[in-house]
């Protein structure tokens, strides 16, 4: 049994320049600088994809509704503000059902506003300090 002859160097490069001449480019440099970008997009894909399951694990579940670190203090304050606005019109609605001579509800109201006014300085004070 003979071996296959083995192409010539001269028949190779022919080749080679035949393919040149036909893609218009160096052969194989398309198919490598495809590969090349590529390869960047997953690995710029994957460094996202992991920031933001590190972001996602930092943030917990609670953290999801009330954001991150520098969010959450203010989002917190604008939920206690509505939630006394809420807490404000339904004593307003029960005083007027009370008897005129409870001053409960007066004292209610009053402890809300000032809730209401503590958050407010708390976030527009927030924001100023950076």
């Amino acid at each position: 049994m003979n071996p296959p002859p083995q192409p010539s160097r001269a028949s190779l490069k022919g080749s080679l320049n035949d393919k040149e001449k036909k893609s218009g480019e160096e052969p194989f440099n398309g198919d490598f600088s495809r590969a090349a970008e590529h390869f960047r997009l997953q690995e710029s894909q994957e460094e996202h994809r992991h920031a933001q399951l590190m972001r996602e694990k930092d943030l917990g579940w609670l953290g999801k509704f009330l954001g991150g670190r520098e969010s959450a203090p203010l989002t917190l304050a604008l939920l206690t503000i509505a939630a006394a606005f809420v807490f404000v019109a339904i004593s307003l609605f029960l005083e007027g059902m009370a008897p005129s001579g409870s001053a409960v509800w007066d004292r209610i109201v009053d402890g809300a506003f000032s809730l209401i006014s503590t958050s407010l300085a708390y976030a527009f004070g927030r924001g100023s300090r950076g």
